[in-house]
């Protein structure tokens, strides 16, 4: 990707978010970049689709709803009562229909960075962790981003999803059926 078309994408970003979550992205886009690097993951994707990951989080609930069901199709039951989890699908279809990305391994990785899926690729595995890993999450601390950066990529994942139960264990929330799906998936193999 040329300094052209990586500037079109920051700003694109962010003009739509506010401040504290376009830094956020850009973290995460360097995290991706970095993760990608590691595991021989294209380095230009994984940067642009941890960019974008969120590109719809500014936007008010019934746009990202309305956008949710337009990439998807419809909504499960999981995601009615969760609306946090909309936003990766509405993100993927802002950047299929607004900026114009035709690319399905970028868009399946901003569509699967919140709770995973079974059908992740490599590059959605990456935009995933990064999500999570980036320097600025405030449940990290240095040692631990360089425990999970040695881990290798299915184990790293295997590791998210214990955390992500957890902490959602003590909000009274279950993990998400594709996030368990996920888990069973890299577990079974």
């Amino acid at each position: 990707m040329n300094n052209r078309e990586k500037s079109f994408f920051l700003d694109a970003v962010r003009n739509m978010l506010p401040e504290k979550r376009f830094s956020h992205s850009l973290r995460c886009a360097n995290c991706a970049a970095d993760l990608a690097e590691i595991f021989e993951v294209d380095q230009d994707k994984a940067w642009l689709a941890g960019l974008t990951h969120d590109i719809s989080r500014g936007q008010e609930r019934e746009t990202i709803k309305e956008w949710a069901v337009l990439d998807k199709g419809f909504l499960t039951d999981y995601e009615k009562k969760y609306f946090n989890v909309l936003h990766s699908y509405a993100s993927a279809w802002y950047l299929r229909n607004e900026l114009k990305i035709e690319d399905e391994e970028v868009l399946n990785a901003v569509r699967f960075h919140t709770t995973g899926s079974p059908c992740m690729d490599d590059l959605s595995k990456v935009v995933f962790a990064a999500d999570y890993m980036e320097p600025g999450r405030e449940h990290m601390k240095k040692k631990d981003l360089d425990l999970l950066s040695s881990l290798p990529l299915d184990r790293l994942i295997l590791t998210i999803l214990e955390a992500t139960k957890h902490y959602l264990d003590k909000k009274h929330i279950p993990l998400a059926p594709e996030s368990r799906e996920l888990y069973q998936k890299l577990t079974t193999r």
